[in-house]
């Protein structure tokens, strides 16, 4: 899932990773959306195993307002935005942790467009939810998408 709706672009100049008071934000209607996208998993009783996200704060704020359970943060999944250099080696992180997940377990896990963009080659909208498998290959294979309207 692309982190719920957070007002602007990009993070302000000098942000610093551990302090959410210097990065870009859920706001209330972020904090809705993740919130109802948690909802609707549920109510088609989807059972989610484990919760993973980026360590920017409006990742881990979506995560938590899913209401999975713990969120364990991966630094893998940290934003590209600022670090494009990293595409690399984070997309084949989040490939070989793809690859490596139970069948029979679901993860779920809040990224960044740029980090969604790099693994599945589209890019997506803020709170969406793409949904991928691992292939034989070591890749992840897009199934497809959604998102809840919250209005």
């Amino acid at each position: 899932m692309r982190h719920a709706y957070a007002p602007g672009n990009g993070d302000p100049p000098n942000f610093t990773l551990g302090d959410c008071a210097t990065q870009r934000n859920l706001d209330d209607e972020g904090r809705a959306q993740a919130r109802a996208t948690g909802d609707a998993i549920r109510k088609r009783g989807i059972r989610i195993d484990s919760v993973v996200s980026s360590p920017w704060c409006r990742c881990k704020e979506t995560a938590a307002l899913l209401g999975f359970g713990p969120v364990e943060e991966k630094p893998f999944l940290q934003s590209l935005h600022a670090a494009p250099s990293q595409e690399g080696p984070r997309t084949a992180a989040l490939k070989a942790f793809i690859a490596a997940m139970p069948k029979h377990r679901k993860t779920f896990i809040v990224t960044h467009q740029f980090n969604i963009r790099a693994l599945v080659g589209r890019p997506t909208q803020s709170g969406a939810v793409v949904v991928v498998e691992p292939t034989a290959d070591g890749g992840a294979r897009y199934l497809g998408s959604i998102y809840v309207e919250t209005n």
